[in-house]
């Protein structure tokens, strides 16, 4: 495989593309956003923003989560996400109602190479855990109310990639922040949760979608 190549951090993610195995997901009509919970104040385990379900044989490794708000939530006076995984292994995951679901598209043009995972944004709500589920991050991205045209971005395993890594968070004005994160592996059968969550929050914020990750094939341990 070309991704087995020695290459240069400039050129790592072209070869990934090559072999087949990127893959992106975005809103089924674009331009438009996806809202989230009414009121999630809390860090609620079961009411995830965006959720992933490995539903196939693979590793699946995200490398960017892009939110551009289209309408901003009511009452909170900051923005937070808090990442998560959980390794319980349900047949048919943990979805259980809510949000939109996504279609991964693989981005070599000619590859017939397609996704497992199962991707819903939006108002998701999830079964309770069975397995504690393991809590990654959590990064305050406003520590005031969202504007219209924000763009949040989590990089993962890519803190050298800070696209823009930081504009003013404060204010009125519109504001573009990345935060690189450590990599994320979500094993056969396992899930990814992303929470939006604000203290006196009463209407969740709306956002324009761009999830990017790869599928590699399981090396033994």
């Amino acid at each position: 495989m070309a991704s087995e190549l020695v290459i240069g951090s400039g050129a790592r993610d072209l070869y990934r593309g090559i072999d087949g195995v990127y893959f992106t997901a975005s809103n089924p009509t674009p331009g438009t956003g996806i809202i989230g919970h009414a009121a999630p104040t809390t860090f609620d385990s079961t009411k995830p923003y965006l959720y992933l379900w490995n539903n196939g044989p693979n590793w699946v490794c995200p490398m960017y989560l892009r939110l551009t708000l289209t309408v901003a939530s009511v009452g909170n006076t900051i923005m937070r996400f808090t990442t998560a995984v959980d390794p319980g292994t349900p047949t048919t995951g943990k979805y259980s109602s809510g949000g939109t679901a996504l279609t991964p598209q693989n981005t070599r043009s000619d590859s017939n190479k397609g996704s497992n995972a199962t991707i819903y944004v939006g108002a998701v709500v999830v079964t309770t855990a069975t397995t504690p589920r393991r809590v990654l991050f959590n990064q305050t991205y406003r520590t005031v109310l969202g504007v219209v045209g924000d763009v949040y971005q989590m990089n993962f395993a890519s803190h050298e990639m800070m696209d823009p890594a930081s504009l003013i968070t404060t204010g009125t004005a519109v504001s573009n922040v990345a935060f690189g994160h450590a990599p994320v592996v979500v094993a056969p059968g396992h899930s990814f949760l992303v929470h939006q969550w604000a203290a006196s929050q009463s209407t969740g914020p709306t956002f324009e979608v761009e999830f990017a990750y790869l599928e590699f094939p399981v090396v033994a341990q």
